[in-house]
């Protein structure tokens, strides 16, 4: 597998988080809350969506998967 670990936050996003860590056979962290450089890569990444123009609000399951590929061959990671 390409990862080898996975930190999550406490959102609720991430209540099925043992099935993920079972099928990818991940070890897994928890993120303080309140703590965002717990996850610098994460937070980094997010902004610079926000910069772009994509909202807190936005839900990024209604994102047209163009949008995504697009955005991911843009990414410096």
């Amino acid at each position: 597998h390409f990862f080898k670990s996975i930190t999550f936050d406490n959102g609720k996003e991430f209540a099925g988080w043992r099935e993920i860590a079972n099928q990818f056979d991940l070890h897994t962290y928890f993120a303080e809350v309140g703590a965002p450089n717990q996850r610098g890569l994460n937070e980094n990444n997010n902004g610079l969506l926000r910069r772009d123009g994509l909202t807190k609000q936005l839900d990024f399951r209604n994102l047209p998967d163009e949008f995504v590929h697009q955005t991911y061959k843009l990414s410096p990671f």
